[in-house]
C-alpha cells in the first residue's frame, strides 16, 4: 500500500485567522493613537496587534490580496502621520530617518551641466590643454 503525503504547515498558526478581525484591530490602534495623542508607527502597530514587526511584514508579503492590503493602508496612514510631523515639529531628524528607512524616501541632488554647449570629451580636452594660469 503506497504512503500518502500529508501537508504539514510549519510554524505557529496565524494570530489573526480572519482578515476582518485584523482590519478592526488595526483601526482600533489608530483610534487609540488619535485619542491619546500618541505617535503612530509600525512597531507600535505590531505591538498593539501582539505580533512581531517582522511578522507584520511577512503577512504583507505572504498574503498580498488580504492582509497585505490592510497593512498597506495602515502603512499609508503612518506615512501620512510622519509626513505631517515634518511640518509641525522643529526636531525632524527622527522622522526623516523613519521615512528614509521604512518608506523609501531619499535625498536627491540635482546636478546641472553648465557647459551644455560642449560634450564631456571636449571639456576634458580643453581642461588638459589649459595651463594653470589660463581660464577655462
Amino acid at each position: 500500500m503506497p504512503k500518502t503525503r500529508c501537508k504539514h504547515f510549519l510554524g505557529r498558526p496565524k494570530k489573526y485567522s480572519n482578515v476582518d478581525e485584523f482590519e478592526v484591530k488595526c483601526s482600533e490602534y489608530f483610534l487609540k493613537c488619535l485619542k491619546e495623542k500618541e505617535p503612530m508607527g509600525i512597531c507600535g502597530l505590531a505591538a498593539y496587534l501582539d505580533i512581531d514587526r517582522t511578522t507584520l511584514y511577512n503577512y504583507e508579503k505572504k498574503y498580498p490580496d488580504s492582509y497585505g492590503l490592510v497593512i498597506k493602508q495602515a502603512k499609508a496612514k503612518i506615512e501620512a502621520f510622519l509626513e505631517q510631523g515634518l511640518y509641525k515639529n522643529k526636531q525632524v531628524t527622527g522622522i526623516i530617518f523613519n521615512l528614509k528607512n521604512n518608506f523609501g524616501y531619499a535625498e536627491r541632488e540635482k546636478v546641472e551641466n553648465i557647459n551644455v554647449d560642449m560634450s564631456y570629451e571636449e571639456y576634458i580636452r580643453k581642461m588638459e590643454s589649459c595651463t594653470s594660469d589660463e581660464e577655462y
